[in-house]
């Protein structure tokens, strides 16, 4: 197979962080070097490859000439997540934790708990993460209840804001658009906004022409699936 220029888009689902690159690499083992020289801790993680789904193995080559809405790429958007070990269950802890630390719900744990989250038992963290998606949790549906204005526009202040405010570490780069996106998303399904303002979001995120990226958020919360 002859080895052309590619644009690769990686996805950190435990850092919440994305990485976009050129490169001719085939193997799954050049792509873990480079991820490794990147930064990123690969340890107890699986990575798929979120266009053809196929989960990457170690000595085998990456997945090529894939089709995306009718076409062929070699574009390719992997995704990392734990494979650590599950409770009972169910739930990983650390991918709680994770999802916890993302979403900023460290206070309302709190709250609920009366104690700091890593504090807390693995079922209940599990139970508080489900209410915020399913609904589900009688301790915290009234936070559902709260009333969320309208999106109107995503300006670039406001990107800013969620980037100063977000703590991180110094080698990390925050992705505003992605966190942007992954947020417009749940307050759709919680009903907080409705479909329409959801893409009025998304219209206002940066486009894969401005930031030379294969791929526009929308497009990645779509592949992501």
């Amino acid at each position: 197979m002859t080895n052309v220029t590619k644009k690769f888009t990686v996805v950190n689902s435990i850092s919440q962080t994305k990485k976009v690159f050129d490169t001719d690499m085939t193997t799954v083992d050049e792509l873990t070097a480079k991820l490794k020289s990147l930064g990123m801790d690969l340890t107890n993680t699986v990575i798929q490859e979120s266009l053809s789904k196929t989960t990457l193995q170690a000595g085998k080559l990456l997945p090529h000439d894939v089709m995306y809405k009718g076409e062929t790429t070699n574009n390719l958007v992997f995704r990392i997540t734990l494979s650590g070990k599950k409770t009972d269950s169910g739930a990983d802890r650390q991918g709680l934790i994770s999802t916890i630390k993302a979403n900023n719900w460290g206070q309302e744990i709190k709250n609920v708990f009366g104690k700091n989250f890593t504090n807390c038992k693995t079922v209940d963290l599990e139970s508080f993460v489900n209410s915020k998606f399913k609904g589900n949790d009688k301790k915290t549906a009234s936070a559902k209840k709260a009333y969320v204005a309208p999106v109107t526009k995503v300006t670039s202040k406001a990107k800013v804001a969620v980037k100063e405010s977000t703590e991180v570490e110094s080698n990390v780069e925050v992705d505003t658009d992605a966190a942007i996106a992954v947020l417009a998303n749940i307050l759709e399904s919680n009903g907080y906004i409705s479909a329409e303002e959801k893409s009025l979001v998304f219209s206002h995120l940066s486009t894969p022409n401005a930031t030379g990226e294969c791929y526009s958020a929308e497009e990645l919360e779509e592949i992501l699936g």
